[in-house]
């Protein structure tokens, strides 16, 4: 839809505004859910208690705008409504030579003015502690596989995050971009939300990421962690908490830590990481993740792989998180190794 057709779509709403304001009349506006596309009506004075609270709330005016977004079809920036980033990145040019070396993620529309031919990699992480420690570390200067950017959504991605990592992998396809996030339904949805895009957003343009590898991290990495830990050893009464069957969930997460001794290794009593039993709702979560990748005639494999990791989760009835890998050994020492092997 042009601008044209949208501000007569904008003018005609404002009119019937103006028209329900002279005759007394409750103020409606309608939009087209996200969800399933079907037409609703949003009215002010709301009709109850509950509506009126809802509309005084962030994040219910941040659906409308979407909502209203989606029925004109046009994206935020249609509506010159432009998204604050709750995201932070690090690394040149966007490390700050005194302060803090991790910065707000910039507009998407700024990041073609910049050089990036010296970067060699994007690395995208879910949480915001392993960012900073990374941060902390300079690893985005002192990777083996050479200077790199660091990036964090702190979670799922807010829209200009997500604008801001496909105008890089769009302007410098070149520069490759990876993923490290949780081995849970959870990392698994935010992972394919960047590569792929949200259905409550595809009424919005560039925010996806095709190019992008998940680095991890996976079953694999929690086996390769127990070879390098052997003998295994549950600590203390936790173990009996962790076992539950492929059938059954929990509504509290329980957990256990497998560890070893590591006397006479530069002071380390102990090096283990912990293992998170699944609730019922990750395991709901896996299960609409399998049945969206499922619903797919020709998987490649990358969607493959990412099917047989979440029936992985179910079958074991057990996620971890990235820190369980920091815990274990020296995460910039991982990330190198991984790089590498990616790298060739």
């Amino acid at each position: 839809m042009g601008n044209g057709s949208v501000i007569e779509r904008i003018e005609d709403i404002v009119e019937s505004v103006v028209d329900a304001m002279s005759e007394n009349r409750p103020l409606t506006i309608p939009l087209r859910s996200r969800s399933s596309g079907n037409e609703l009506v949003v009215s002010f004075p709301s009709n109850n208690a509950a509506g009126i609270k809802k509309f005084g709330g962030q994040s219910y005016v941040d659906r409308l705008v979407d909502d209203l977004a989606f029925t004109l079809g046009v994206g935020r920036n249609g509506l010159n409504v432009v998204a604050a980033s709750k995201g932070l990145v690090a690394g040149q040019p966007f490390t700050v030579e005194k302060g803090d070396q991790a910065v707000a993620v910039p507009p998407a529309e700024t990041v073609v003015n910049l050089d990036l031919r010296s970067v060699g990699w994007v690395l995208i992480i879910e949480k915001e502690a392993t960012f900073r420690s990374l941060v902390h570390r300079r690893y985005h200067e002192n990777s083996d596989a050479g200077p790199g950017i660091l990036m964090t959504a702190k979670g799922y991605p807010d829209l200009a995050s997500r604008q801001f990592i496909h105008r890089i992998s769009s302007s410098w396809t070149q520069i490759p971009i990876y993923a490290l996030m949780d081995f849970d339904p959870d990392g698994v949805s935010i992972m394919r939300t960047y590569k792929h895009g949200s259905i409550g957003m595809r009424h919005e343009e560039s925010i996806t990421v095709p190019g992008l590898t998940w680095l991890g991290v996976k079953h694999g990495d929690l086996l390769d962690l127990q070879m390098r830990l052997l003998p295994l050893e549950p600590s203390g009464s936790q173990e009996s908490q962790s076992t539950l069957s492929s059938s059954q969930c929990s509504n509290n997460t329980s957990s256990r830590t497998i560890s070893r001794s590591m006397s006479g290794s530069s002071g380390l009593g102990e090096a283990g990481w912990k293992l998170l039993s699944m609730s019922c709702r990750d395991r709901a979560k896996a299960v609409r993740l399998l049945g969206t990748l499922e619903e797919q005639h020709h998987q490649n494999a990358e969607e493959m792989e990412q099917a047989s990791e979440l029936r992985l989760m179910l079958m074991l009835n057990m996620k971890f998180e990235i820190q369980a890998v920091h815990e274990a050994e020296d995460l910039a020492h991982w990330l190198d190794a991984r790089l590498s092997s990616i790298r060739g």
